[in-house]
């Protein structure tokens, strides 16, 4: 193939090997990590026909251009934003790009994948007929290239999603039991709630009587000793009349303090009753910072679920 360079009458022979070389990934469109080594990578995607942007502010491409293909990543785990991402892309290793380069051929990205054990890397200028020795993952590539492992590829993959399928249901299965699990929980602690406010509203009836038995026993013995002290008073000849004074004064003083302390505490505990039933029926406030918390950790989950 013969063909004119623009502005001159100059015309190059383009060869066949050339020509398909430069169109290997055309309208593929290639992204680089930060991580990932730029240099040599971008030049055989852009001379093997490809688009390429990578990760920082002189980009072509930008990381979320739903035209990328394929994604390339050289750590041991997707990106943090990868949820985030057109789910139209393939995650790939550096090393695709090498091997499809080497072998002139677009190979499966499932061998590839991020964090999955890599092929041996086969250099393209070692003669396999020469050797005497061709190597297993060479034979798999021309097995692929005569079109007999695309079959193989394709179940992996339908197994592939299966299993996803079934980890992520699996997981939506625990959601949902602890979940349950929890509700199981609260209602268990409002029963033991109630239980222990009732048991306490017994305890606190029983004190109230053990209080009034207390003090009326107190109040009886300070009566029994008057009586006692007056009877003795006849012996002794004391002034019955002043003796009476004091002894009514007291009497009368005694009764008059037990119906104050009875009165007080049966209006204290009256207005206890209305408080914890105010509380009871007052919701309990929702803060923005609350609301906030609650969605960050439902979005994680669900970026770990995705993941």
């Amino acid at each position: 193939e013969r063909r004119a360079v623009p502005g001159s009458n100059i015309s190059l022979n383009i060869n066949e090997e050339a020509t398909k070389r430069r169109r290997l990934f055309a309208g593929l469109t290639m992204f680089l990590s930060r991580e990932v080594p730029r240099g040599y990578l971008e030049l055989v995607s852009l001379a093997y026909g490809a688009k390429v942007g990578w990760d920082g502010p002189d980009s072509p491409i930008k990381e979320t251009d739903p035209c990328i293909t394929h994604h390339v990543v050289d750590r041991p785990a997707l990106p943090s934003n990868h949820a985030k991402l057109p789910k139209s892309r393939e995650f790939v290793q550096p090393q695709w790009i090498i091997d499809c380069a080497n072998f002139m051929f677009l190979l499966p990205c499932s061998r590839y994948a991020v964090a999955k054990e890599l092929p041996p890397h086969l250099s393209p200028w070692v003669d396999n007929d020469e050797e005497g020795y061709k190597p297993a993952y060479a034979e798999e590539i021309e097995r692929v290239k005569n079109g007999e492992m695309i079959e193989d590829e394709l179940v992996e993959e339908q197994g592939i999603d299966e299993n996803t399928q079934a980890m992520e249901d699996e997981k939506s299965e625990d959601k949902r039991v602890a979940k349950n699990d929890q509700a199981d929980s609260e209602e268990e602690e409002e029963e033991d709630d109630e239980e222990e406010e009732e048991e306490g509203e017994g305890k606190t009836k029983i004190r109230f009587v053990w209080e009034i038995l207390h003090k009326a026993t107190g109040y009886s013995t300070i009566v029994l000793a008057y009586v006692t002290i007056y009877f003795g008073s006849e012996v002794a000849g004391v002034d019955k009349d002043t003796f009476r004074g004091v002894f009514y004064g007291t009497l009368v003083f005694a009764a008059l303090a037990s119906m104050a302390a009875i009165m007080d505490k049966l209006m204290f505990n009256t207005k206890q009753e209305e408080e914890e039933e105010q509380q009871q029926q007052v919701p309990p406030k929702r803060t923005m910072g609350n609301e906030q918390e609650e969605q960050a950790t439902e979005d994680k989950d669900d970026v770990d679920d995705k993941a």
